[in-house]
C-alpha cells in the first residue's frame, strides 16, 4: 500500500547530515563540483560552527569554529570545479578557508 502523496508536490527527505547543527543553520553553499556542502550554524554548545560535509556519503568532513558570533554567508568559488576553498563573510570580517588548511587556521 502506497502512502498518499502530500499536497505540494510530494517532496521527501533523502537523509539528514550529521547532528552538529542542533540550532539554526544560517547559511549553506555547495562547492562547484556539488560534492561538498559547507554550512554555518549553532552547534550543541550554542557556539557558532562551520561544517563541511561530503553530502553524497552523508559524512561530516570537518568542523571549524566560526570565529565570530554571526556569519552572513559562506560561499565557494563558483568559477572552478576544483575549488577547495570558501569564503566566510560576517559582521566586520571576511575569512578565506582552504580545505587542506582549515583544521589549522584560516588564511
Amino acid at each position: 500500500i502506497e502512502p498518499p502523496t502530500p499536497k505540494g508536490g510530494g517532496w521527501t527527505s533523502r537523509g539528514v547530515l550529521g547532528r552538529v547543527h542542533l540550532h539554526t543553520v544560517h547559511a549553506l553553499d555547495f562547492d562547484p563540483s556539488t560534492r561538498y556542502l559547507v554550512t554555518f550554524g549553532g552547534d550543541q554548545n550554542l557556539a557558532s560552527a562551520i561544517c563541511v560535509y561530503d553530502w553524497r556519503k552523508g559524512t561530516l568532513w570537518f568542523k571549524l569554529p566560526a570565529g565570530c558570533s554571526m556569519v552572513n554567508c559562506v560561499r565557494h568559488n563558483p568559477f572552478t570545479s576544483s575549488s577547495h576553498f570558501f569564503v566566510q563573510a560576517g559582521n566586520r570580517n571576511l575569512r578565506y578557508w582552504r580545505y587542506e588548511l582549515a583544521r589549522v587556521e584560516p588564511e
